[in-house]
């Protein structure tokens, strides 16, 4: 019996062991971790991007909205899209169902390549990945894009399928819950994993993370973010002048 727990014993000493060595080859590997990005170092006036196409906070997407953000010549814009293998389109949404349908072919036609565009595709998976690719093969080719746009997901593997296959991509880091012991440390060390073995180069999460212990990991790759407009003027500053902050999203307000 003393034997078996012995050996019991040793094996989970030498799986900690292994666990261990093994994170902290990953950590050494993420600090190391550099790719090229689609993004460029822009003047910060071209850094602070509509979020949701200048759409006024909790307003459906408007054509109108758009091209208010044209007007005012902002470099570019963030949209949510929802994939429909049906349709072959994208439905410019935040949240299904909707009750009028913009579909990004649509936007395009109006707007054609008037920005650079941050698509928040809100449902990549197994299943459509291929059929995704395909429609933004089309949309980049039918509208003239050139390819000045990128997709976010969280969704690691099917964005990678994306990036393999030349389209800009950027990963949303999934956020762990301190709260929750095993979580917290699976996601933290799972988004390093991800970024490492599918070699991304941008992430995306909310700024108001970036003074976390755990974010500070990430500043050594592309960051695009999203601020609220209530933060303040030298917050914005901070943000815009962050070398690694690419992308600044923020929200339009009723009467701006």
């Amino acid at each position: 019996m003393r034997i078996v727990f012995k050996f019991f014993i040793g094996a989970f000493i030498g799986l900690f062991l292994i666990v261990i060595i093994s994170l902290l080859y990953l950590d050494n590997k993420f600090k190391k971790h550099k790719s090229a990005s689609f993004l460029k170092e822009y003047p910060s006036n071209q850094k602070m991007w509509p979020h949701r196409g200048y759409s006024v906070i909790n307003q459906s997407y408007r054509l109108e909205d758009i091209g208010l953000a044209a007007q005012k010549g902002f470099f570019g814009i963030e949209l949510d899209l929802f994939y429909s293998i049906e349709n072959k389109d994208f439905l410019v949404t935040h949240e299904l169902p909707v009750k009028d349908t913009l579909w990004l072919s649509d936007l395009l036609n109006t707007n054609k390549n008037r920005f650079f565009y941050w698509f928040d595709l809100k449902n990549l998976s197994r299943d459509n990945v291929d059929s995704v690719f395909e429609a933004l093969q089309t949309i980049n080719k039918n509208y003239w894009l050139n390819n000045q746009f990128f997709i976010e997901s969280k969704e690691a593997k099917e964005l990678a399928v994306l990036k393999n296959k030349g389209i800009n991509t950027c990963l949303w880091i999934k956020t762990p819950n301190k709260n929750k012991l095993f979580s917290y440390y699976y996601w933290r060390y799972k988004n390093k994993w991800d970024i490492v073995y599918y070699d991304f180069s941008t992430v995306s999460f909310p700024a108001d993370l970036l003074d976390k212990q755990e974010y500070q990991d990430y500043n050594h790759l592309n960051i695009c973010t999203w601020t609220n407009k209530s933060d303040s003027n030298q917050l914005d500053d901070i943000l815009l002048n962050h070398q690694q902050i690419k992308v600044l999203l923020f929200d339009r307000v009723e009467g701006i």
